[in-house]
């Protein structure tokens, strides 16, 4: 059984994602389903910021629809 994928956007109204990335680290039942952060935070802190609370990959928006879902697919191929 593979693992769910989350797109998490960093900039949410009530629990930013950094926050909901963590605790979703944090879950046993969670934990290992990989997340990828859509955000339109750009800066190179940002990146890294991001990539430690927990995400598996990082995209800045606007997102390349395609290039999304080629990453999508070489991270479930490829051995992680």
């Amino acid at each position: 059984m593979g693992a769910d994928l989350v797109l998490m956007d960093i900039q949410l109204p009530e629990m930013d994602g950094i926050t909901a990335t963590k605790t979703l680290k944090n879950n046993i039942n969670t934990k290992d389903n990989p997340i990828f952060a859509l955000t339109a935070y750009a800066m190179k802190t940002d990146r890294e910021r991001i990539l430690n609370a927990g995400c598996d990959k990082y995209f800045t928006k606007p997102i390349d629809t395609i290039s999304l879902s080629e990453e999508i697919d070489l991270f479930f191929t490829s051995d992680q």
